[in-house]
């Protein structure tokens, strides 16, 4: 049974709904990583999955486009605050714990549900986080909805008029937000990477994936559309591979004929569920 979600600090997109534990013992923990300006309404349905499957600690991370997609860094510094709880958790150690102890204690799994790019930024920036701290975090299972995926700078617009049904005011405010983008966005994203040495958002996610030691051995599983209008699935499908070819016997995929970017789960939830099902248990996650 969960509780009340609760913003963790006032300043960052992170919430946390406790589990009650009555009996104390190891809680898994779930992250749902939200895409880009998603809401915390909208990403809890989707949590109800694991309602569903029994007693989980469920995070959330709820970023907006700025500063965390277009500054990966500012991602990484944001998730630190993921940190103290995994210690509360047990999933990481605690400045008291000695590496046997913690090592050979019984530690809770930590799933990470994450959809789109923005949360492939916030998957990637608690790995590389907890890198940075030189703590052992370690992914037990990853479910990748919509991401990731590259887009042409000229059709940015569309994150944030896929929910505006008035096309008129559609036209408009895909005007006003590439202009912002070309002539802001992208400048000061290129310019901060030079100065920064910055990963790209895509490089960013990829290269945890498939070399940060959080994530690089971990069961994942991509749910993606051939008729996402945001994220081409041709670009998920290329990551896929290089997955499949690293790491194959741990890769599993959902590809949906029909359905919308980040809507997998909305539009065909029995097929969605049946296949996290399928995830969970072939690679005994709980």
């Amino acid at each position: 049974m969960s509780g009340t979600i609760e913003k963790i600090n006032p300043n960052l997109p992170i919430y946390i709904e406790r589990c009650q534990n009555p009996d104390n013992s190891p809680i898994n923990v779930v992250i749902m990583f939200g895409w880009t300006n998603s809401n915390l309404k909208n990403v809890s349905k989707v949590a109800s999955y694991w309602r569903k499957r029994g007693n989980f600690h469920i995070m959330y991370w709820i970023a907006p486009a700025f500063p965390y997609i277009y500054f990966t860094g500012k991602a990484t510094q944001a998730c630190a605050a993921f940190i103290p709880y995994l210690q509360e958790f047990g999933i990481l150690p605690t400045t008291g714990d000695d590496d046997d102890s913690f090592h050979s204690r019984i530690k809770p799994k930590l799933i990470a549900h994450a959809f789109s790019n923005g949360g492939a930024t916030g998957l990637a920036g608690l790995a590389e986080s907890c890198r940075i701290q030189n703590l052992p975090l370690h992914y037990s299972a990853l479910i990748i909805d919509s991401a990731p995926g590259t887009r042409s700078i000229f059709t940015f617009y569309r994150i944030f008029t896929v929910a505006q049904k008035n096309p008129i005011k559609k036209f408009f405010l895909a005007i006003f937000v590439e202009s912002l983008f070309l002539f802001i966005g992208l400048p000061s994203m290129l310019l901060y990477s030079l100065f920064t040495g910055q990963k790209g958002l895509i490089k960013f996610f990829t290269d945890v994936l498939f070399e940060h030691n959080s994530v690089k051995d971990s069961p994942r599983l991509f749910i993606y559309s051939k008729t996402d209008k945001l994220v081409p699935s041709s670009s998920i499908e290329e990551v896929i591979a290089k997955s499949e070819r690293l790491n194959g016997d741990k890769t599993r995929k959902l590809c949906l004929e029909e359905s919308d970017h980040v809507r997998h789960w909305a539009t065909h939830m029995e097929i969605y569920e049946k296949a996290v099902d399928n995830f969970v248990d072939e690679f005994n996650i709980l």
